[in-house]
C-alpha cells in the first residue's frame, strides 16, 4: 500500500469511528431553486441568514492530467460569504483569492483554454502561477407588497505568468451586471432580468536571452490546426507591430425570465455574444455567439427530510471568421486594410443535467448524471473539410452524514465518451497543399476528453464550539485504456480551516 491509499483509508476509519454536525453555506444556498438563475431577487424567497469564512491549502499531483496541466500543483485561497436577510432588504455576496503554483507546465497559455475558439501554445516545460480575485455582489428590495427589484455584479481578475522561456504573462477580467425585477403573489412569482458580460484576456509573451534553436509557438484556429514556427512569427500573432501581445474579448447581453408556483421552478435565459482577436485597428478573427439556458426544478417535503429534482440544460452554438488584412500605404500613411474573412469553424455545445438532492435532519445525498455533446466543423483551408463530434456521460454521487460534531462526507463518479471525426477534399480540379495539424496534441485532448474514468473522493469535518471547523479531503481520479496521455492517476488534497456564523 502506497502513502496515497494509506491517506485514503486513515480518512474512511476516521470517518466510520466518528459520530455528525453543523449547517453548511452550501446547503442553505443549494436548497432555494431561485440561486439556480440569475435574478438575485430570488434570495429573498428564502428567510435563514448564513455566513461563512475558509482558508484553504491543496495539493495535486498524478500523470492523468490534460495537456495544460502542472504535474504538481499547489494553490492556497481564502473566501468569504454571506447570505443575509433583513425586513425589507436582503442581501448576498462573496470575496476569494487564491494563488496557485505548477511544475513543468506547457501546452496552452491561456488561463482558460477552450473558452475561446482560438488558442495559443508554448512547448517547454516549466513553472505557472496564477493568481485570482473575485468579488460577488447582490442587493435586493421589496418596494411594495408585489414586487421587488435588485441587481448582482460579479467581477474576477486573474494574472497568469510563466516563469521559463518562452515566458508568458496573461491578464484577464470578467465581469456580468444583472439587474432584475421580481413580481409575486402568494406562492407564484415571476421575474426578468437583463444580462451584460464583458470578459477578455491578453497574452504576452517574450523571449529572456537568446537561444541558437529559438522557441516555437502554434496558434489553434480549430481542431489543432494552424500555425507552428518560431513564437515572434507572424503567423502566431504573439509579436504583432503595433499590437500588445495577443489580446481577446467578448461583450455578451442577454435577458433571463423565472417562475415558480409552490415547489415549482422554471427559467431560461439567452444570450449572445460578440467576440474578437486583435486590436481595434488590426483584428484577425471575430467570433459571434449563440447561448441558451433552461433550468427546471421541483421541491418537496417528505417528512423531515427535503427532496429537490433539478433539469439543467445549456446549449451554445459560436462561429469564427478569420480576416484577410493587409496593409496598404498612401501619402506615407500606412494602415490596415481588411481585404474580406472566411469562415473557419463553427462548434455547437450541449450539456443536460438531471439531478436528486435529499436533505434530512443528519444527512445530504445527491446523485446525478451530466450528457455533454460537442460538435465542431472546421473549414478553415478550403476545400479540406473536416467534422468532428464527441460525447461524454457521467454519473455520480455524494453524500454527507453528520455525526455529533463530525461531517463525513464521500463522493464517486464514473465518465466514458467516445469522438467520431470524419473529412473530405472537394473536387476542385486543382492541386491543393496539405493542412498542418499538431498531431500529438489532439490526439491527446481527444483521449483526455473521452478516457473512462473513475474518481472518489473522502472527506472529514469537525465543528468546534462557535462555527469554527476543519475539514481534510483527499480524492483520485483514475484514468482507464489511455494511449496518449499520462496513465494512471491524478490525486487530490486538500486542508480547509473555517468559520460558519
Amino acid at each position: 500500500m502506497n502513502r496515497h491509499h494509506g491517506i485514503l483509508l486513515t480518512l474512511v476509519l476516521l470517518g466510520a469511528c466518528a459520530t455528525a454536525s453543523a449547517q453548511r453555506f452550501e446547503r442553505i444556498a443549494e436548497r432555494n431553486l431561485w440561486n439556480d438563475g440569475v435574478n438575485v431577487n430570488g434570495i429573498r424567497t428564502d428567510s435563514v441568514t448564513i455566513s461563512d469564512a475558509v482558508l484553504r491549502g491543496s495539493f495535486v499531483h498524478g500523470d492523468f492530467r490534460d495537456t495544460y496541466e502542472a504535474s504538481k500543483q499547489w494553490s492556497a485561497g481564502v473566501q468569504a460569504r454571506t447570505i443575509t436577510h433583513w425586513k425589507r432588504v436582503s442581501a448576498a455576496g462573496r470575496f476569494a483569492f487564491d494563488h496557485t503554483s505548477g511544475r513543468d507546465m506547457s501546452g496552452s497559455m491561456f488561463i482558460r483554454p477552450g473558452y475561446y475558439p482560438i488558442d495559443v501554445m508554448e512547448f517547454t516545460p516549466g513553472r505557472k502561477d496564477r493568481q485570482s480575485y473575485s468579488f460577488d455582489g447582490g442587493l435586493s428590495a421589496d418596494i411594495s407588497d408585489n414586487w421587488r427589484i435588485g441587481a448582482a455584479i460579479e467581477f474576477e481578475a486573474q494574472n497568469y505568468a510563466k516563469r521559463k522561456d518562452l515566458r508568458h504573462t496573461n491578464y484577464r477580467l470578467d465581469m456580468t451586471l444583472t439587474p432584475s425585477v421580481m413580481y409575486r403573489n402568494g406562492r407564484m412569482a415571476a421575474g426578468v432580468s437583463y444580462i451584460f458580460n464583458k470578459n477578455s484576456e491578453r497574452v504576452s509573451a517574450e523571449e529572456v536571452g537568446s537561444s541558437s534553436a529559438g522557441y516555437y509557438a502554434f496558434l489553434d484556429k480549430v481542431l489543432m490546426f494552424g500555425a507552428c514556427e518560431i513564437w515572434a512569427g507572424s503567423g502566431t500573432h504573439l509579436n504583432e507591430s503595433g499590437v500588445d501581445g495577443l489580446p481577446v474579448r467578448e461583450f455578451i447581453h442577454g435577458a433571463a425570465v423565472q417562475f415558480s408556483v409552490g415547489g415549482f421552478y422554471a427559467d431560461a435565459e439567452y444570450r449572445y455574444g460578440s467576440g474578437s482577436v486583435g486590436e481595434k485597428l488590426t483584428e484577425w478573427f471575430r467570433f459571434p455567439s449563440h447561448r441558451a439556458t433552461v433550468h427546471l426544478g421541483y421541491r418537496f417535503r417528505g417528512g423531515e427530510s427535503l427532496h429537490t429534482l433539478r433539469l439543467r440544460f445549456d446549449y451554445s452554438t459560436q462561429t469564427s471568421y478569420e480576416k484577410v488584412l493587409g496593409r496598404e500605404t498612401q501619402n506615407g500613411i500606412t494602415t490596415t486594410v481588411i481585404y474580406g474573412e472566411n469562415r473557419i469553424f463553427e462548434r455547437t455545445h450541449l450539456v443536460v443535467n438531471p439531478e436528486y438532492r435529499l436533505d434530512g435532519p443528519r444527512f445530504e445525498f445527491r446523485s446525478g448524471a451530466e450528457i455533454e455533446q460537442l460538435r465542431r466543423l472546421a473549414s478553415h483551408m478550403y476545400p479540406h473539410l473536416f467534422s468532428h463530434s464527441m460525447i461524454r456521460s457521467r454519473v455520480y454521487m455524494r453524500g454527507v452524514l453528520a455525526l455529533g460534531a463530525f461531517d463525513l462526507g464521500a463522493s464517486a463518479s464514473f465518465a466514458a465518451g467516445s469522438a467520431v471525426e470524419k473529412s473530405r477534399t472537394e473536387d476542385t480540379g486543382m492541386e491543393t497543399s496539405e493542412v498542418f495539424r499538431l498531431d500529438d496534441y489532439y490526439l491527446r485532448q481527444n483521449e483526455w476528453f473521452t478516457a473512462p474514468r473513475f474518481t472518489a473522493e473522502v472527506s472529514l469535518r469537525y465543528t468546534f464550539r462557535r462555527g469554527i471547523f476543519a475539514e481534510a479531503c483527499a480524492g483520485v481520479t483514475r484514468g482507464f485504456g489511455t494511449v496518449h496521455i499520462g496513465d494512471g492517476e491524478r490525486w487530490y488534497e486538500t486542508l480547509k480551516i473555517g468559520y460558519t456564523f
